[in-house]
């Protein structure tokens, strides 16, 4: 029983120790205190009193992210397993009644490294479209799928879509920082608040995480002028489920920085960052508790 009990265990986390969040978003709050914006207003050539906000537009993007899942299984040692996947993207976001519609479509994904994701499960996501409401500020909501090209949407928490599906949402709707209302400007600091319901291999799970962002300078960024906009978050994430046929229980928190670009017409150009996180997967059933340490990193790029 105890044997069961730590693969149980085992196989759960690796699937939900490197989840991402997505989700609707609420902005607000004070300033927090963060890195000081710089005097000048940015580079040469850089407005800096201007606003940037989202605006329709439409480019290519590939989405790269990398995670370390250390488990210390009870009398078995210390686990560690990696797993590296890339994505290229199709982004539009497009004029809707009250905002924007954002769509991003899976053109195709391939895992890099460390656990391998069956083929065939990869295969079957190419074509693959998340849609969500989107506000200037890149508030998200509704967020839905379409598996199937001119198929019916389905609300991405719902038991149709597959897990893959779903965690691959809760990355994705991470592309975009929330920016504060009006549009941010050089020297503006600002808060964002998020909870972000998912499910990853049997478990329901719940990402609530605080923001703080700055925007301490606008800067060339490969020849488009460009606001810098740096975010650091902490996040818990708590949720429960069935595996094996038996109850899983995880909880835990972490911390998660990056560091964003968006060209000054509402394009965003590059998103870089780093997660961390200090879980405990727990089977009530036999008392056992395993510990999962996590470390990520995530880039996305525009290309075209």
């Amino acid at each position: 029983m105890i044997r069961r009990a730590r693969r149980v265990a085992f196989v759960g986390l690796i699937g939900t120790a490197a989840l991402g969040c997505g989700g609707a978003r609420s902005s607000g709050g004070a300033a927090p205190p963060g890195p000081e914006p710089r005097g000048d207003g940015g580079r040469p050539g850089v407005a800096p009193g201007r606003a940037v906000t989202y605006r329709p537009t439409r480019g290519h993007y590939v989405f790269q992210r990398r995670d370390s899942v250390t488990i210390d299984v009870p009398n078995a040692g210390v686990q560690t397993q990696t797993l590296g996947r890339t994505a290229f993207l199709g982004v539009e976001v497009v004029d809707s009644a009250g905002g924007y519609r954002l769509r991003i479509t899976l053109d195709s994904v391939r895992a890099d490294s460390g656990v391998q994701i069956p083929a065939a499960a990869l295969d079957s996501l190419r074509g693959t479209r998340w849609s969500a409401r989107m506000s200037p500020a890149g508030e998200l909501s509704e967020f839905r799928v379409q598996s199937v090209a001119g198929g019916p949407e389905t609300p991405v928490d719902s038991a149709q879509v597959t897990a893959l599906g779903a965690q691959l949402a809760s990355e994705f709707a991470r592309i975009f920082p929330v920016l504060p209302q009006g549009g941010a400007t050089v020297g503006a600091r600002w808060t964002d608040t998020t909870e972000t319901p998912t499910r990853s291999q049997g478990l329901e799970l719940v990402e609530r995480s605080a923001v703080e962002y700055v925007a301490p300078e606008a800067e060339q960024r490969e020849g488009v002028a460009a606001i810098r906009v740096e975010s650091r978050a902490s996040f818990t994430r708590q949720g429960a489920g069935t595996q094996f046929g038996q109850q899983v229980e995880m909880s835990g928190g972490g911390v998660r920085t990056a560091v964003n670009y968006i060209a000054l017409d509402g394009r965003l150009l590059e998103s870089t960052g780093t997660d961390s996180a200090t879980l405990t997967v727990t089977v009530p059933a036999v008392g056992q508790s395993v510990p999962v340490h996590q470390q990520g990193t995530f880039v996305v790029r525009r290309i075209r």
